[in-house]
C-alpha cells in the first residue's frame, strides 16, 4: 500500500510539451513521416497533410495537429513560428468544438497559452481523465516553482499521482517526488518513499545472495534507480556477482564470469557515466570497475556492447579507439558506436572524420542516432568553416 500521508513535492526539471510525447504513441505513421525520417520523409508528410486536411474527424484533426506541431520543432527554418502557432491551435480549437472534453486536444490547446492559463487547462483535463499521466508532470512541475500556495497544490497533485498509478508510471512520479524532498523536515518521509519505491521495483538494498544479485542487477542499476540515490545498491550487486563467480569451487570462475558478462556489461553501461557518486564513498571506484572490465576481456567476451562501456573510462584517443573497434563490431546499421565515436571526433577537432561519420549515420543509421547526428553535422560543419 503507498504512503497516502507524506507531504510530498516534484522537482520537475523535465518539462516536455506533453502532446508530442503522448501522440508518439497514439499517432506512429505520423511520427515516422513528420518527426523521425524528416528531412527525407517530407514529400510523404505533406502528402499526409494535405490528405488530413480535408477530413473533419477528432481523430484526424489530432493528427494534423501532431503533424504541424512536428514540423514546428524539426523545420523551424521552413515557415516562420506564427506560422505553426497559429495552424497548431487552430486545428486542437477545431477539434474541441467537435469534442470539449477531448483531453489530448485540450492538452494541445494549451502549448502557446501562458502559464497562468495552462494551469487552468491541465487541472480540467485531470478532472476529466484522471490517467492522463503527462499532465500529473507537467501541472506538478510547474506548480511547485510558484507560490506558496501553488507549492501546496502541487505536493497534492503529486500525493494524487503517485497514487494513482502502478508499475513504471508510478515510479517516475514517486521518484520525481523523491528528488523534490529537500527540506530538513522532510527527511523521514523522503527515506520512507524510497523504501517504498525501491520495494515496488523488487530491488533489495542489500542483497544477500548471488541468486538475488543476478536476478535484480538489471533493474538495481537502471538509472530510475540512480534518481534514488541508489548508485551504491548497483555497485553492491555487482560485487555480489563478480565475488560469487571467484568463490564458485565447483565451476571455473573465468567460465561464471562468461556466463554473467551481458548484465555485468549492460549494469556498468549505467553505472560508469554515475560513477562519481561514488566516488567520495569508494575512492579506487574507478581502477575497480577497470579491472573487472579486463577480467570480462579475458572471457573471450568482447563484442560491441564491450567496447562501449569500456570506452565510458576512457578519454582522448584511448576512447576513440575503443569506439573504433565497437564500430568494427557493428552489425547491421550504424548506431551508438558511430554516433559515440563521431561525438568524439568532435570534441577532439577532428571534424572532418566526424562529419563523413554523421553523413553515414544520416543516410544509413539507426533511430535515434540517425535523427540526432542530422544535427550534429549541421554543427560539426559551422564549426569546421570558422
Amino acid at each position: 500500500m503507498k504512503i497516502t500521508n507524506l507531504l510530498l513535492i516534484l522537482c520537475g526539471f523535465f518539462i516536455i510539451t506533453p502532446v508530442v510525447a503522448y501522440e508518439t504513441i497514439q499517432y506512429p505513421v505520423v511520427q515516422q513521416l513528420c518527426m523521425k525520417e524528416l528531412p527525407v520523409s517530407l514529400p510523404k508528410c505533406k502528402a499526409l497533410i494535405n490528405k488530413l486536411e480535408h477530413k473533419n474527424s477528432v481523430d484526424d484533426l489530432l493528427r494534423l495537429a501532431t503533424a504541424y506541431l512536428n514540423l514546428s520543432f524539426k523545420l523551424p527554418d521552413k515557415m516562420p513560428r506564427e506560422h505553426w502557432r497559429k495552424k497548431v491551435t487552430a486545428t486542437y480549437h477545431k477539434a474541441l468544438e467537435i469534442e470539449p472534453n477531448n483531453v489530448t486536444a485540450l492538452n494541445g490547446s494549451s502549448i502557446y497559452l501562458p502559464t497562468s492559463e495552462q494551469i487552468i487547462i491541465w487541472r480540467r483535463i485531470l478532472t476529466i481523465d484522471p490517467t492522463y499521466s503527462f499532465v500529473w508532470k507537467t501541472l506538478s512541475s510547474v506548480l511547485l516553482k510558484g507560490s506558496d500556495n501553488e507549492r501546496k497544490e502541487g505536493l497534492q497533485v503529486l500525493r494524487k499521482g503517485y497514487a494513482q498509478f502502478v508499475g513504471k508510471q508510478g515510479w517516475h512520479l514517486g521518484i520525481s517526488l523523491y528528488e523534490a524532498l529537500y527540506k530538513e523536515s522532510e527527511k523521514f518521509a523522503k527515506a520512507q518513499l524510497r523504501s517504498e519505491i525501491l520495494r515496488e521495483m523488487g530491488v533489495y538494498e542489500h542483497p544477500q545472495s548471488y541468486d538475488i544479485a543476478i536476478n535484480q542487477l538489471t533493474q538495481s542499476c537502471d538509472p530510475l534507480v540512480f534518481r534514488l540515490d541508489g548508485e551504491a545498491i548497483c555497485l553492491r550487486c555487482i560485487r555480489l556477482v563478480v565475488d560469487a563467480n571467484s568463490q564458485n569451487k565447483e565451476t571455473p570462475s573465468k567460465a561464471r564470469l562468461k556466463q554473467d558478462s551481458a548484465k555485468l556489461l549492460s549494469a556498468l553501461k549505467y553505472l560508469l557515466p554515475n560513477k562519481h557518486q561514488l566516488q567520495k564513498q569508494f575512492p579506487d571506484i574507478q581502477i575497480e570497475l577497470r579491472d573487472l572490465l579486463e577480467d570480462i576481456k579475458l572471457t573471450g567476451e568482447q563484442p560491441e556492447k564491450y567496447y562501449l562501456v569500456y570506452a565510458l573510462l576512457l578519454s582522448g584517443e584511448r576512447r576513440i579507439t575503443a569506439l573504433r573497434q565497437a564500430s568494427a563490431l557493428t552489425t547491421g546499421k550504424p548506431g551508438q558506436a558511430a554516433s559515440w565515436l563521431a561525438d568524439t571526433l568532435v570534441k577532439q577537432g577532428r571534424y572532418d572524420e566526424a562529419i563523413i561519420l554523421y553523413q553515414k549515420l544520416v543516410k544509413n543509421g539507426v533511430h535515434p542516432y540517425s535523427s540526432t547526428a542530422e544535427a550534429a553535422l549541421k554543427m560539426t560543419r559551422q564549426q569546421a568553416n570558422k
